[in-house]
């Protein structure tokens, strides 16, 4: 055997070595690859169940398109639950982390893990999430009957880390301007009422009890629009300073002003509603506008 003979040998034993170690490390990719669940991008979410360190119970419940917390049924909040769903909708398992963790170290522990259900497509998935990843666009995380700490696509700390309180809406009182038929109160004694409508031009104006020509209120109606700061249980106060009566084409409400605080902030209640408001003095002062400041 030539020594041109016996190099080809050694080149071609080497190439056949190299070739085995690529096809044994793919091999181990793919299996590793294997150990990665197929979880997430979830659709037609209908309910979600939080139990997190600080709210152990809180459900999500979608209903005819309005997201509602269980069992109070109040709304929830549209900029929190498009954020939650945006983020179930795109999240997927990206990485297996470990598969012998010590979940302490991610914040998966009894004492710190945050469950998560997820009700989507007439099924169910439970998953556990830890604490955010360096990136701190993913998390680390777990599932039932499942030793591995994975690493799943979003940051989810945020959104899953909320009281009840949190994720309400503050809407207290949201009207379309073409919806009102008329607003009504007292003041010096006397009532005072605006029939709003919308013009040709889509130019939200009124007629008025005391006035003899139309008067315009886009700077006016908006501010109708109710926004909550607090809500409270229970409001020991008597008196009031005024009652606005807002009709629409379907609804009927009464609109109590109690009083004005320190900070210049306005306590309200809604007439059938058993809780009482707290909302701006910006918004508060809109409801104590008096006729005289109309033109």
């Amino acid at each position: 055997m030539n020594r041109l003979t016996r190099k080809y040998i050694l080149l071609g034993g080497s190439f056949f070595s190299l070739l085995i170690i690529f096809l044994f490390l793919q091999f181990l990719e793919v299996k590793n690859k294997s150990y990665i669940p197929r979880v997430g991008k979830f659709s037609k979410i209908k309910k979600i169940e939080i139990s997190s360190p600080v709210e152990r119970n809180l459900v999500l419940f979608l209903s005819n398109n309005i997201w509602y917390v269980l069992p109070e049924n109040f709304e929830v909040d549209e900029e929190y639950i498009s954020n939650l769903v945006g983020l179930l909708e795109r999240f997927e398992i990206v990485d297996l982390v470990t598969k012998n963790p010590n979940l302490k170290n991610f914040d998966l522990n009894e004492e710190k893990k945050i469950t998560l259900k997820v009700h989507y497509n007439g099924k169910q998935q439970i998953i556990f999430f830890g604490k955010d990843a360096p990136t701190k666009k993913h998390m680390y995380l777990s599932i039932p009957k499942d030793k591995s700490v994975y690493l799943g696509k979003g940051n989810f700390y945020f959104e899953l880390n909320k009281t009840k309180e949190d994720v309400r809406s503050k809407k207290i009182l949201v009207f379309k301007n073409e919806d009102i038929v008329s607003i009504s109160w007292m003041e010096e004694g006397k009532n005072y009422s605006i029939f709003p409508f919308v013009d040709s031009n889509g130019e939200i104006k009124g007629k008025t009890s005391w006035l003899g020509k139309e008067i315009n209120l886009k700077n006016y109606i908006p501010l109708l629009n109710l926004y909550a700061i607090e809500f409270k249980k229970d409001l020991l106060h008597n008196k009031y300073l005024r009652k606005i009566r807002i009709s629409t084409k379907n609804s009927n409400y009464v609109v109590t002003v109690f009083f004005q605080d320190k900070e210049g902030d306005y306590y309200i209640g809604i007439g059938g509603r058993k809780e009482y408001y707290k909302i701006t003095k910006f918004a508060g002062d809109n409801l104590m506008k008096s006729y005289t400041n109309f033109e």
